[in-house]
């Protein structure tokens, strides 16, 4: 258990949410007798570190709980109505991050000029993902908190440790594994004896020392 920790403070128990598109959000319960708070590396299984923030939290009883997200956590605030002419979809996204890091690293087409373009007042990620959809983007943040737009390709991946339980369910787009060693994410297609499958969306939870979890997938 001591593997997986949230602010450096072993884990004891998690639900953790990896979408496809947007950031991340968990419900953590750490060792300790102090509350945790501010930004926090939040260490999952196979050693990957999300950088989030504490969003609420603090002790009951004996317990000391938090729930987090992505990056700053100000990226659902809101951002005020503007318009934009003759500007590149960098800039337009740059004035909405509400203090969230860029990764400057993006296609091409985000440094082409749209002629014009309207943002209502909103929530900071309900603009960038009607900006990324209009570029025909996707959006996410990565490990290290930083705000990503690019093409969601789908590459396959072969995980370590995974173990799949056979009981898939077509109908709800889902299957059941346990993994101790790698991290499952989203992005990616997964090969597994069953199949290879399109994740879309990764849930984890954490219980008595092992990780389980959902995907979900295309």
């Amino acid at each position: 258990m001591s593997d997986y920790s949230c602010g450096g403070r072993a884990l004891i128990e998690a639900r953790v949410t990896i979408p496809e598109q947007g950031a991340i959000r968990a419900e953590v319960e750490v060792d300790g007798e102090t509350a945790i708070t501010g930004e926090v590396d939040l260490v999952l299984t196979g050693g990957v570190a999300y950088r989030c923030t504490v969003m609420a939290g603090g002790v009951s009883d004996t317990r000391v709980l938090a729930v987090l997200t992505s990056g700053k956590g100000t990226l659902g605030d809101a951002v005020p109505g503007q318009h934009f002419y003759q500007s590149a979809p960098r800039t337009i996204i740059q004035s909405g991050l509400n203090g969230e890091l860029l990764n400057p690293v993006m296609p091409p087409i985000a440094d082409q000029p749209i002629a014009r373009w309207m943002r209502i007042e909103q929530p900071g990620d309900a603009a960038l993902a009607q900006l990324a959809a209009y570029l025909g983007l996707g959006w996410w943040f990565d490990p290290d908190g930083q705000i990503r737009l690019g093409q969601i390709e789908y590459p396959e991946v072969t995980l370590s440790g995974l173990d799949v339980l056979p009981l898939d369910q077509p109908q709800r787009k889902r299957f059941d594994f346990g993994n101790d060693e790698t991290l499952m994410q989203p992005r990616t297609s997964v090969v597994t004896a069953y199949g290879t499958y399109r994740i879309t969306e990764v849930r984890y939870w954490l219980s008595q020392g092992r990780w389980r979890g959902t995907a979900y997938y295309v």
